[in-house]
């Protein structure tokens, strides 16, 4: 990967303009000389690098539960930079269609835009009102699905019974 990269060069400033040379033209026109002037770092946690276990359709032990992005735990220390949202993007599109060919969901066609935009407020409303439900609850069970999880019921895909 440092090979096929260019990562190789003397100094951290020939590293950078080898591998990426938009970002120090970025700070350039944002006042800052790369060249000239230190860059004040900090060291800080990158992603969340949640633990959730996952198989390869982004599904939990949990049946019907899908943890995708930085809650699952599938991108790791190890792994290249930049990375988390590849596995986002990839987790999401992994369950949505273990979703649709096991669980035989109803696709909508969403060609016409004020359509989804009608789908999306009335999902917007249904999640607000659950929430709206958690508050009030005075039990923690109340408002939620009948396993008790939050995750499995503030998900909008409707599973055939």
């Amino acid at each position: 990967y440092l090979k096929k990269t260019g990562a190789f060069q003397d100094t951290p400033i020939k590293r950078l303009f080898a591998m990426n040379p938009l970002a120090i033209e970025i700070y350039k026109e944002n006042g800052i000389d790369l060249y000239s002037e230190p860059l004040e770092i900090a060291v800080c946690a990158q992603h969340n690098n949640g633990g959730f276990a996952v198989n390869k359709w982004w599904q939990s032990n949990i049946p019907r539960t899908f943890v995708i992005g930085e809650m699952a735990g599938t991108h790791g220390v190890k792994r290249p930079g930049g990375s988390a949202l590849n596995t986002g993007q990839v987790g999401g599109l992994r369950a949505a269609e273990y979703i649709v060919n096991v669980y035989g969901c109803d696709l909508t066609d969403y060609s016409d835009k004020s359509g989804f935009r009608r789908e999306i407020d009335r999902q917007l409303s249904r999640f607000v009102a659950k929430l709206e439900g958690y508050k009030s609850s005075s039990r923690p069970s109340e408002g939620r699905g009948s396993s008790g999880l939050v995750g499995q019921t503030l998900i909008p895909v409707s599973f055939p019974s």
